[in-house]
């Protein structure tokens, strides 16, 4: 039987992220398949699954009291965003933080494709739409904060620079 490859630990160790603060978070589709659209002449053009994941996460983040969504961008294969945890007493923290927050979303939109997928609207995936885990980074200062919104708005101009870059000429 083979073991399974030992996974590389992307949070920080003993931190909880349902403490108040911005956090960069960075979700990318299984395999970096282009599911959300596409870069056309520098901007993003959504697709119809990512105009309705778009909804979803602007719903989530309207509900969720203690989460704002501050600033985000869709690109064909990943989500840029930063979210705030603003919990009203720094003593009563509430549980439903970032990783709550972004497996919610996994499920819902991932659900959302499943469905188009059985009325033939969109490609079928393997095994799962989302990577297994996300990236993210504790925002802990002024300057980060405004290095990762300009790198937000840039994202679309520079996706042949991007690292989850892809040729969509063949598509």
């Amino acid at each position: 039987m083979s073991e399974k490859p030992i996974r590389k630990k992307i949070r920080l160790t003993d931190y909880n992220y349902s403490r108040n603060g911005f956090y960069f978070i960075t979700i990318c589709s299984s395999e970096h398949k282009p599911i959300l659209g596409h870069i056309e002449e520098g901007k993003m053009i959504l697709n119809e699954y990512a105009e309705k994941v778009d909804s979803l996460l602007m719903e989530m983040a309207d509900k969720k009291q203690n989460i704002i969504l501050d600033k985000y961008v869709f690109m064909p294969n990943h989500i840029h965003m930063i979210l705030v945890i603003e919990n009203q007493c720094n003593d009563v923290v509430d549980e439903s933080g970032i990783i709550e927050f972004i497996q919610e979303f996994k499920s819902k939109t991932a659900n959302i494709y499943i469905k188009g997928v059985k009325e033939g609207l969109y490609e079928p995936f393997n095994e799962r739409l989302w990577q297994r885990s996300y990236y993210d980074n504790v925002i802990r200062n002024k300057d980060t904060y405004d290095l990762i919104w300009s790198y937000i708005d840039n994202n679309p101009l520079k996706w042949t620079m991007d690292k989850y870059y892809y040729d969509n000429s063949d598509s």
